[in-house]
């Protein structure tokens, strides 16, 4: 389903440019929300309110069409409907405002060159994307790089000369090597707008490194493969890009899998394992299965048959330590009046749940942390402790919240300093901390409590 955009959000971002005082938030708000209201439905109203957001709001049409608008109508994946109102409305974008023909015109070229059968025009179209990459500098706004990989995708079957493919592979990744080695390797001196593009550079430099890997396999190169695939894991998407995550829109849309890919950790292991190196192919499943916890039976699997002298729990609890960094002390006061010191849980796990009263699909999960915390108060009480952190909110707000829907897991207020220590960019957002003190971010849209038995009892 197509998102929609929140207001309220939508609304705060407004309010976040200082330039934006004197304008008027409402008008802004109904362009935006008309524009994203008309995706898939009329046509003529989407191109007005397209005009009007070009001169209202123009960064986030950028990222409204970029995101919402490319991934729902111009993606192949897609219904057929969805795909002729794409052409529709994209025949409409590109004669109105110039800024709209601008942030368009990759989606624009990546459409002829699908739909062309001239080789002459084809080459043509392919050349003028080339160009466009030289001369445009790099940065997120029009996604010019997933629009490259795209076309360089669409024509390996059609009559154009490898030496132009070759060009526009070359440009496209060159582009991204340069963003990712020049700008955006270290997150603690970036903004979050450099955040985001950091994020979406350097998955697209582990995708063109696994497209690669994909290549040697084919021709039985798998040295060359195992390489690659090493490479894509390494650069890839970290703990912080995962909380600035834009390239989702881009891994659905450069994925020919039903569920995009943002990690290359799969194909990796079945290449170990393919050649025979067990211990790193260990390592790589083990990598796996903390963030998929259905792959944890795999990996017991593969452990079993590799027949390393190592227990299973041993395995676990080292990789554990090896993959994940320590978390920093802190102190929080409940609003039942209990001091919190993490120290005095040192040697035991830790859930940290961090939400709002003001946060729906937070609200939506308390009924699952309560029936885990009943669990463990009767089975297991020493087993997991958890916590909550109720964050921008009011405490008799939360008091009030808590009391009316019989709610008793443990509560605190969520300040500054250990929302900032956590590094918590989005909600809700669950910390599992170690017996060893090491920290595991849960973000959300997982299955959390899969995830977290997965941990504790591997």
């Amino acid at each position: 389903m197509l998102k929609r955009i929140v207001l309220a959000g939508v609304a705060c971002v407004m309010l976040a440019h200082p330039g934006r005082a004197q304008q008027n938030t409402e008008q802004i708000l109904a362009a935006l929300n008309g524009f994203y209201r008309n995706m898939g439905h009329n046509a003529d109203s989407l191109f007005l309110y397209a005009q009007q957001c070009a001169k209202l709001a123009p960064n986030e049409l950028q990222r409204a069409i970029h995101e919402y608008y490319a991934m729902g109508y111009h993606n192949p994946k897609q219904p057929s409907g969805h795909k002729a109102f794409g052409q529709k409305s994209l025949a409409k974008l590109q004669t109105g405002d110039p800024v709209v023909q601008g942030f368009v015109y990759p989606i624009v070229q990546l459409t002829r060159v699908r739909q062309e059968t001239d080789p002459v025009k084809l080459q043509a179209y392919v050349n003028q994307y080339i160009q466009y990459l030289a001369d445009k500098p790099e940065e997120l706004g029009n996604r010019m790089e997933r629009y490259g990989l795209l076309i360089h995708k669409d024509i390996q079957t059609k009559a154009v000369p490898e030496p132009i493919k070759d060009a526009l592979w070359k440009a496209v990744t060159d582009r991204i090597a340069h963003a990712v080695n020049q700008t955006y390797y270290d997150p603690n001196k970036l903004t979050t707008n450099q955040l985001k593009s950091r994020a979406y550079y350097r998955y697209l430099m582990a995708y063109t490194q696994a497209q690669q890997a994909e290549a040697a396999v084919k021709v039985k190169q798998r040295d060359k493969a195992i390489d690659l695939y090493a490479a894509a894991v390494q650069d890839g998407p970290d703990e912080v890009d995962a909380q600035h995550n834009t390239y989702v829109f881009d891994a659905s849309m450069l994925s020919d899998q039903e569920e995009p890919v943002t990690d290359f950790l799969a194909p990796y292991a079945e290449q170990l394992i393919a050649k025979g190196d067990t211990g790193t192919a260990l390592k790589t499943l083990a990598e796996l299965a903390f963030k998929d916890a259905s792959r944890l039976e795999g990996l017991k699997a593969f452990h079993k048959k590799s027949k390393t002298q190592e227990p299973f729990g041993v395995f676990w609890t080292r990789s554990i330590n090896e993959k994940y960094k320590l978390a920093e002390p802190f102190s929080v006061t409940t609003l039942g009046g209990q001091r919190f010191e993490s120290d005095a849980y040192k040697g035991k796990w830790v859930l940290l749940d961090f939400w709002g009263t003001w946060c729906r699909p937070c609200v939506a999960e308390m009924p699952e942390m309560q029936k885990l915390y009943n669990e463990l108060q009767k089975d297991n009480p020493h087993k997991l402790t958890i916590l909550t952190l109720a964050c921008h909110d009011l405490e008799p707000k939360v008091n009030d919240f808590m009391a009316k829907k019989g709610y008793t897991f443990p509560v605190a207020m969520g300040n500054d300093g250990i929302i900032k220590q956590f590094r918590i960019g989005g909600y809700p957002t669950k910390v599992l901390i170690t017996p060893e003190g090491r920290r595991i971010r849960i973000d959300f849209n997982q299955d959390w409590t899969k995830r977290v038995y997965a941990f504790i009892n591997p």
